[in-house]
């Protein structure tokens, strides 16, 4: 089980840490104790690879250093 409100990190670390045998059950969202919903290893990937999406998006693939991304939405 992982809080809610976690990050993305936190439930790949969560999921990383257990054992084989449990890595196609999903993980369970709780909200004050209280079970809210579930994330499986699928859903948590597709989340994973988004942000990495959104981060190469931000930098200048040649240099890795912040890109123009902020300035134009700024401008925009």
């Amino acid at each position: 089980t992982i809080a809610a409100d976690a990050s993305v990190r936190e439930a790949m670390q969560v999921f990383a840490s257990r054992p084989d045998h449990a890595a196609p059950a999903p993980l369970v969202l709780l909200d004050a104790g209280r079970p809210v919903g579930g994330v499986t290893p699928a859903d948590l990937l597709r989340a994973a690879a988004e942000m990495l999406d959104r981060q190469h998006a931000r930098t200048a693939p040649v240099t890795g250093l912040p890109g123009r991304v902020r300035c134009d939405e700024h401008l925009g």
